[in-house]
């Protein structure tokens, strides 16, 4: 399952609100918005910041950033289990350039299970409204 619906709707709100524009500046506080994102949805979930989570969300704010601005970018590919998480990145910080480039080559340069443990660390869990038989289950919890 799924479950990294948050994320996906921070990209689709700044995309319809006019994207992300090629002037650095531009893209450095998209960046830095995506970023304060990814903390404060981990602690929501008592993930308190240390070293690996804090670059997790440097690569993670970078790919949702890489997303708002190019068109054919899917945040649902970090999402799904496999060993080429980092040749996602790898492929992600080929359509950029500038600050976003070199910050997807550091996940892509990463080791997998570095990636997974920190990608796992801001993205573990959701709230979900329980429906059918889940009902009184308010929260999912996936691991890579």
């Amino acid at each position: 399952m799924i479950y990294q619906v948050i994320y996906a709707n921070w990209i689709d709100g700044i995309r319809d609100t006019g994207g992300v524009s090629d002037c650095p500046r531009d893209v450095s506080n998209a960046f830095k918005a995506a970023k304060n994102f990814c903390m404060a949805e981990a602690r929501k979930r008592g993930v308190e910041p240390n070293p690996v989570v804090n670059w997790a969300a440097d690569v993670m704010a970078a790919f949702m950033v890489s997303c708002v601005k190019n068109d054919e970018s899917n945040i649902w590919e970090i999402m799904m289990p496999g060993d080429d998480i980092c040749e996602v990145f790898r492929v992600e910080a080929e359509r950029n350039t500038g600050m976003i480039h070199e910050v997807l080559m550091k996940g892509a340069k990463a080791h997998p299970r570095l990636l997974r443990t920190g990608l796992i660390a801001l993205c573990s869990q959701l709230r979900v409204a329980p429906t059918g038989s889940g009902k009184g289950v308010g929260n999912i919890r996936r691991l890579f």
